[in-house]
């Protein structure tokens, strides 16, 4: 009897595993099928979803050196559309593989193999220990630069309601940043992360157009901004016309040229902004505290407790005028 019911369960296992797999190949060849059509109408804007639908295929799969050439190929397009969402968004599917990777390696350098050559093991475990540290620093790069490239997608929305769909997963992005960042022992720079997480997450509370509204700033410079982004929306959407329409029309540079000199103009008019509303300037500037001025503020007898709480753990630093602790406590959001 428990050989029939083993026997049973090892045939339906396998009975999924085989179907599941079908299905994995049926909507590779889908997607396949899907991107060379987009590259033959000249549809890069599906092109590079279409590339980014692949490489996460892939990535589930795991499968990573498959799923990175395209992913790395629809962030190529995303970038050249000055289409910066979804450009974060890919950017941060390949800081994963990357961390996936040099959490990998690590654990092959941590583990030893039975084979009994010493040199050879000492080179397999020194190989393993500096690629897991590159794909680690290398992680940390691109989760910091798609939190930048969201940032600059949320200072260029046009509406509110588009600001409001990255609340979200600039959260998540922020934790990803800040629980990879304790892993590789960089407690200081986790420290400010979580406090960059914090002071995004208060400007979505309050809401920087109600700040704005309440703050002391000229309103013709406010009805400036609100054109030049205007302007800037309209030139995306000009650009994003022009890749489907003829990918190697003069059209393209010349739009390209326009939102560059757009998006300095915005800079600038931000900066007049702030300097002309400064508690403004205080309040929404996102420049966190971090460790070594936490450390300046604190008295000989005073200690900073603060708690940055991700779906996995919850991180806590201690602050003295002369040290700092962090600890990674197994308490998760729930």
């Amino acid at each position: 009897g428990d050989n029939e019911n083993e026997r049973q369960q090892f045939a339906s296992a396998s009975n999924f595993y085989r179907k599941a797999g079908e299905a994995y190949q049926c909507a590779a060849r889908m997607y396949a099928d899907a991107l060379d059509r987009a590259r033959k109408a000249g549809r890069r804007a599906a092109a590079s979803a279409t590339l980014h639908n692949l490489g996460s295929l892939y990535a589930a799969a795991h499968l990573a050196q498959d799923a990175l050439p395209y992913f790395w190929e629809a962030f190529r397009l995303e970038r050249e559309a000055r289409n910066d969402l979804d450009a974060a968004r890919t950017l941060s599917e390949i800081g994963l593989l990357y961390e996936q990777e040099g959490r990998a390696r690590l654990e092959q350098w941590q583990t030893p193999s039975a084979s009994g050559d010493f040199f050879w093991e000492s080179a397999r475990r020194l190989s393993a220990l500096t690629m897991g540290d590159l794909r680690l620093e290398q992680a940390a790069r691109f989760y910091q630069r798609a939190l930048d490239l969201r940032e600059r997608f949320r200072a260029a929305a046009r509406l509110e309601s588009l600001q409001f769909t990255l609340v979200e997963e600039t959260a998540d992005a922020h934790q990803q940043l800040a629980m990879l960042l304790m892993f590789m022992n960089r407690p200081e720079e986790a420290f400010a992360a979580t406090e960059r997480a914090r002071g995004r997450a208060l400007l979505d509370l309050f809401g920087q157009p109600r700040l704005r509204a309440q703050a002391e700033i000229p309103p013709a410079l406010l009805a400036q901004e609100t054109a030049l982004r205007e302007k800037l929306g309209e030139w995306h959407d000009t650009l994003r016309q022009q890749l489907e329409i003829s990918p190697f029309s003069e059209k393209i540079t010349a739009a390209q040229r326009r939102i560059a000199a757009l998006e300095q103009q915005y800079e600038q008019l931000e900066t007049d902004i702030n300097l002309r509303a400064p508690d403004y300037a205080a309040f929404t500037g996102r420049s966190p505290i971090d460790a070594a001025t936490a450390q300046r503020c604190l008295d000989d007898d005073t200690a900073l407790l603060s708690y940055f709480t991700t779906p996995q753990a919850t991180l806590a630093f201690i602050v003295t005028k002369t040290s700092l602790t962090a600890l990674t406590l197994p308490v998760s959001e729930d």
